[in-house]
């Protein structure tokens, strides 16, 4: 994984803005990124607005501190609303990724046949004696299939016989079967 790279942070003045333009690079096209670019733009009007107020001469120092502090806040108030709405938008994506991954193991919905044919395969899997039983299901794991893959991983490792390690192998290949590019993420 790439690691993030932000510019130096200078002792003098604020870190630019650049660096949060460069890290909405590394974003896909959505919400965070749309967020983080807002956020640049907001930082960069920010030093910018303090700047030219900071050489206002009319002001003393402490009217000039008031008048930054209240430009800033009423910058900041919209870009914090903006990352507070790309956060919930990234949540309700999480959600509904996770939703999708657990429904091949719900069964409530699947025909009598279907949940017939898990049961059969998880019975099958049990009744091989135990020194053949896992090497059963890694042939089976290798195969790729589904069938017997998604009977395995709905259903508690106690109802097939397996060890917990090997109904997270069934679980983990259903994912990357399925899901293959969240996957790989």
């Amino acid at each position: 994984m790439n690691k993030l790279k932000l510019p130096r942070r200078s002792h003098s003045r604020p870190m630019p803005a650049r660096g949060l333009q460069e890290m909405a690079v590394r974003f896909p096209d959505g919400p965070v990124k749309r967020a983080v670019t807002t956020a640049a733009s907001t930082y960069a009007g920010i030093v910018e607005g303090c700047d030219r107020i900071s050489k206002d001469k009319t002001l003393n120092d402490g009217a000039r501190l008031v008048r930054a502090a209240g430009f800033a806040r009423s910058k900041l108030t919209n870009t914090l609303g903006a990352i507070s709405h790309a956060r919930t938008l990234a949540e309700e994506s999480r959600q509904s990724l996770i939703k999708q991954m657990n429904a091949p193991y719900d069964m409530t919905n699947r025909s009598f046949a279907d949940v017939s044919l898990a049961g059969e395969v998880r019975t099958m899997i049990r009744q091989t004696p135990k020194r053949e039983r896992v090497q059963l299901f890694m042939d089976l794991a290798a195969q790729k299939d589904l069938t017997v893959l998604t009977a395995v991983a709905a259903a508690p490792p106690a109802l097939s016989g397996l060890a917990p390690d090997h109904h997270a192998v069934a679980r983990n290949t259903v994912n990357s079967l399925m899901f293959p590019e969240e996957q790989a993420q």
